[in-house]
């Protein structure tokens, strides 16, 4: 398993440790300059590997602007080996909607919109030889179509610029139940072999009911949910890497339940899932069904039983086991075959009759 852990500012006033199984840490600009950019990290984070994690960018925006900001921003990061990605918020233009009071502005996908990201991915490429990760970071989406077709566009994107993705479940979770759909749907349109990183995280509710991302809470029941259900379905590849983003500053205070989150992790990560029971009980919920078809279409099956001096299901239990020796395909049916598979069935009644006279000899 890979476990990372986003930046908290208290690992640099040492009131706060990563957790000891992290290898991987996400941070963004402020703490790389203050921490990274002069190689002198404290000796608890020297020997973790990095990811440059971005908020607000240009990815949507004019080439001007995203010249400028890769040139400002990015130059420096090419030589630095210990920054293994970049991660960037799929994210509107940076002065629209909420992105007008400094946030990650919302995403909604138009095709300019998807030709500049896919243009500005391959540019930061180019530019760090870096991979450069992708993250759903919409909240709230004007509709479940808009929602939708959001990821339609946020899989072309990393399709065509050969990105990869990072799936933040607390986010996707928010933005389906504040559309009032389950999030279940949302995670059918994920490619999953293009995923390197999911994201854990809290989810608050306010005081309307709206739901909003939560970095100072414990990870949501819900995302423990959904990530063991990616998990029975083997959907998450071996090498994905899983990152609880505890940054607030308030951890420094909740230490135990800052850990407490990286050890379910760790236990759920470890824990077995076995095959469905249900799958091994198909013969018997067949033959179950096979015999009370039967019981319908043969009037004086109880004659029989009696005749043999067995009682009715002991005799079908026998015509069962007479069923599985032979070698012949049972038809409910005779409708539906054609004569290639004809040849090798015959119709259940008429197995019963056969059965029924060769216990007679």
């Amino acid at each position: 398993m890979k476990l990372a852990c986003s930046y908290n500012h208290h690992f640099y006033t040492g009131r706060l440790f990563p957790n000891k199984e992290v290898r991987f840490l996400e941070l963004g600009f402020r703490a790389y300059n203050k921490i990274f950019s002069q190689d002198n990290p404290p000796h608890y984070l020297k020997d973790l590997n990095l990811s440059l994690h971005i908020s607000r960018s240009p990815i949507t925006e004019s080439l001007q602007n995203q010249t400028t900001f890769i040139e400002e921003k990015l130059s420096n990061i090419r030589s630095d080996e210990r920054v293994v990605s970049i991660g960037f918020h799929l994210c509107g233009e940076r002065d629209t909607n909420i992105g007008q009071f400094g946030f990650s502005s919302h995403y909604s996908g138009t095709p300019e919109r998807e030709r500049n990201a896919i243009g500005f991915i391959r540019r930061v490429q180019e530019s760090t030889q870096k991979e450069v990760w992708l993250e759903n970071a919409n909240f709230y989406s004007s509709s479940a179509p808009e929602l939708i077709a959001n990821w339609r566009s946020f899989n072309r994107i990393v399709e065509k610029s050969k990105a990869k993705s990072i799936i933040d479940i607390s986010h996707l979770i928010i933005d389906c139940e504040n559309n009032g759909i389950e999030s279940s749907m949302a995670i059918g349109f994920i490619n999953w072999s293009a995923v390197t990183e999911l994201h854990l995280s809290g989810i608050i509710e306010g005081k309307d009911g709206t739901l909003h991302d939560g970095h100072g809470s414990k990870v949501h029941p819900r995302v423990w949910e959904i990530l063991e259900q990616l998990l029975k379905a083997k959907l998450i590849d071996t090498s994905i890497i899983y990152n609880i983003e505890h940054s607030d500053e308030n951890w420094a205070e909740q230490k135990d339940a800052y850990n407490d989150d990286f050890h379910k992790l760790k236990v759920l990560l470890n824990k077995s899932f076995i095959e469905g029971e249900k799958s091994k009980q198909a013969t018997l919920y067949a033959t179950g069904y096979l015999k009370k078809l039967l019981i319908q279409e043969v009037e004086n099956i109880e004659e029989i039983a009696c005749f043999f001096n067995m009682t009715r299901a002991e005799l079908l239990e026998e015509w069962t086991t007479y069923i599985s020796q032979s070698q012949k395909r049972l038809a409910l049916s005779l409708d539906d075959m054609d004569s290639v598979i004809a040849s090798k069935s015959i119709h259940f009644i008429d197995s019963f009759s056969n059965f029924v006279e060769a216990k007679q000899l």
